[in-house]
């Protein structure tokens, strides 16, 4: 497999933006509060980025003398983080070295407050709590079926399988098996969703607790 370098870095910006799904652990976040109301007004006494500017090799220098001297220092490992190794063994690792927040922490706050990933945990556990949590396994049509009966397991199957003709329709069973596809293998809210053999041509499902 080839190896493409990337030496860029994408940013955004926004109020309330919500980080979901496999973006979560590729974004660190920067918060700035002003704790003021109109933020916009405020009246700064340093202009930081003309400073910068204005003298460019000095600040670059010194960027660059902390992480030499962060290699000298032998390079105190941080905990891991899988897929952004060189960032996190010189970038982090030379900021938590001078006593500074560890910026991977932002990524575990995020993904305390993934939209996907608690509703994927409700549904796992109104699964979990029909029928003893299948310890036989379900098709998509049994799931579906159950749904009709079980308000809780209905309500959080709408959320992810509501058909598309009215607000009242059926849960559809083709979202449902998409979703339930894309969701294998997956551990939310303690269930862990797993797909086993097949009963006729229809695959079976399992909702398990995680380590289990």
């Amino acid at each position: 497999m080839p190896l493409i370098p990337n030496s860029f870095v994408c940013g955004a910006n926004g109020n309330n933006i919500e980080i979901a799904e496999d973006l979560v652990r590729r974004t660190l976040r920067c918060s700035l509060d002003a704790n003021l109301e109109e933020p916009d007004r405020r009246k700064f006494k340093r202009d930081p980025v003309r400073e910068v500017l204005a003298d460019r090799g000095r600040y670059i220098a010194a960027a660059l003398t902390v992480v030499r001297a962060y290699i000298v220092a032998g390079m105190p490992e941080p905990p891991p983080f899988a897929s952004f190794g060189p960032w996190s063994d010189k970038v982090r690792g030379s900021l938590m070295w001078l006593g500074q927040a560890d910026p991977v922490d932002t990524v575990s706050q995020l993904a305390s407050v993934d939209p996907a990933r608690e509703q994927r945990g409700t549904v796992f556990a109104a699964i979990a709590s029909v029928a003893g949590g299948w310890p036989n396994g379900f098709t998509v049509n049994e799931l579906a079926r159950k749904s009709e009966t079980e308000l809780a397991l209905r309500t959080a199957l709408e959320t992810v399988a509501r058909g598309k003709t009215d607000a009242t329709a059926a849960i559809s069973n083709e979202r449902l098996g998409w979703w339930l596809r894309r969701n294998d293998n997956r551990i939310a809210g303690g269930f862990k969703l797993t797909r086993g053999e097949e009963r006729g041509k229809a695959a079976l499902w399992y909702v398990a607790p995680a380590g289990q």
